[in-house]
């Protein structure tokens, strides 16, 4: 039943991400040996003030629950719940940003296969695209 809940959630998050965000691509430089992208993307605003608000009273609700009488496995349970309810919720809920974040991409043409470009900065780049979606 866990696993069944994650990936209804994160088919849920998919499709809320492709309603929610856009992206833009432009070529700023380009000649026989690289290239330089710009993708202008508007992800998921997380710290949107709506949204931690509600996630901040699923954290007192959780709170109010716990009492001194309450076992490790009882709080482990409530911990774990509100911890997916805010997850759902944030990721469900976030609006895009309304400021676009900006994320380069550096190609280069490969040696051996002039028909195929590589990347130059690839982990920063994925690192810094998913942060601009909000994942």
């Amino acid at each position: 039943m866990r696993k069944k809940k994650i990936t209804q959630l994160n088919q849920k998050f998919i499709a809320h991400l492709k309603k929610t965000t856009s992206y833009t691509v432009d070529v700023k430089k380009e000649s026989n040996k690289e290239a330089v992208v710009s993708v202008n993307v508007k992800g998921l605003d997380l710290n949107d003030k709506a949204v931690q608000a509600k996630t901040d009273e699923l954290v007192k609700n959780v709170e109010s629950k716990i009492t001194a009488d309450s076992t490790d496995d009882e709080m482990k349970k409530l911990v774990n719940q509100t911890s997916f309810e805010m997850l759902e919720y944030i990721y469900l809920n976030s609006p895009a940003k309304k400021k676009e974040t900006k994320v380069t991409l550096r190609l280069k043409r490969d040696e051996d296969n002039h028909e195929k470009w590589e990347i130059k900065n690839e982990t920063e780049f994925f690192e810094k695209l998913y942060a601009a979606f909000g994942l």
